[in-house]
């Protein structure tokens, strides 16, 4: 017999990668959407805002979900309400990060790995709601944590340094403009692509072995951040103008786009532990990126632009690369 899933965040990019994926499996799914907004794949439905405590005992209590898979716990507080609400599940699966971790501790990343980043007040909320699972953990509630690198697929790509639109990188590339990538470009980085993802989390959904287990699911790809800009070109059927710019410079006008205590640091993900329950990533980076443009094709609306972004762009490389004429030319015999 299926078992009953819930799913808090299934409309998001890896939500509905998860969906499609417990599906395919035979599994009776359902998600939580807000009013008025449509499921992402032809399934079961409840409304409420997830952070509703009421309404989620009322739909806990109606529907006994038995297992539950939410994106959208950030938050110490959060992860205590889902606790709450859903005490008599048989599994409460919370999608953590691996921005946990203390990138100033080590390059090589496994779940035994040192945490604590001074930098991500993203990877400090989570850290502080595995903390807080952990101890219910401890109690016997039956949790089982993930924790994801970047994962993209839909119309979100991995990116260095971007606004509120991910195709307005590839669209910089196409009319030659530069693109700006932090550091030199030599720090190595990891990204995941949905499918990969949700096959990861599917491994875990009911099994015993993993409650109470932190799993870190990534692919095994390493590339740098330049190398990952020429291959986006390179698709693209056209070079991208690199402009390198360090994070601190990024950081200070404001164009950090989450890289300190994350993309600035070099990162290699040891998935020995999911892969010992078959987890194997199957998408290249050149393939998600073939993916996403194939997507762009068929839903042109998604490529929408942000052109305040791009004045922005404009400027600053046009500033970086002039300071940096004058500051070579200052020791030119």
């Amino acid at each position: 017999m299926a078992r009953k899933i819930l799913i808090l965040g299934g409309n998001g990019t890896i939500g509905e990668a998860i969906t499609r994926e417990l599906l395919s499996r035979g599994e009776d799914v359902t998600l939580l959407l807000r009013e008025n907004r449509q499921p992402c794949h032809p399934t079961a439905t409840v409304t409420a805002d997830g952070d509703d405590e009421l309404a989620l005992h009322r739909i806990q209590r109606e529907e006994k979900f038995d297992i539950v898979i939410n994106l959208l716990i950030y938050t110490a507080e959060q992860a205590e309400m889902n606790l709450r609400v859903f005490a008599d599940v048989r599994q409460l699966i919370f999608i953590s990060t691996v921005c946990v971790h203390d990138r100033e501790r080590g390059v090589v990343f496994d779940e035994q790995s040192p945490c604590g980043n001074r930098f991500s007040r993203y990877g400090q909320n989570k850290q502080e709601a595995e903390l807080v699972m952990l101890r219910a953990a401890k109690e016997g509630f039956p949790v089982t944590i993930v924790r994801p690198t970047q994962t993209y697929g839909g119309r979100k790509l991995p990116l260095s340094v971007k606004g509120k639109s991910y195709w307005g990188i590839c669209q910089r590339i196409l009319d030659g403009k530069p693109v700006i990538v932090h550091g030199d470009g030599s720090s190595a980085w990891v990204s995941t692509y949905t499918d990969d993802l949700a096959a990861g989390i599917a491994l875990l959904v009911g099994r015993e072995e993993a409650l109470g287990e932190i799993w870190q699911i990534t692919s095994d790809e390493v590339l740098t951040w330049d190398q990952m800009y020429h291959i986006l070109g390179e698709e693209l059927g056209r070079p991208p103008k690199i402009v390198h710019i360090p994070t601190d410079i990024l950081v200070r006008i404001g164009m950090d786009s989450g890289l300190r205590g994350d993309k600035e640091a070099s990162v290699v993900f040891d998935n020995a532990k999911i892969k010992k329950l078959g987890f194997s990533p199957k998408v290249s980076f050149r393939q998600g990126v073939r993916k996403y443009l194939e997507g762009m094709e068929q839903h042109p609306e998604w490529k929408t632009e942000d052109p305040a972004f791009d004045e922005r762009c404009d400027a600053v490389c046009a500033a970086w690369e002039e300071m940096a004429r004058d500051f070579v030319s200052i020791f030119e015999d």
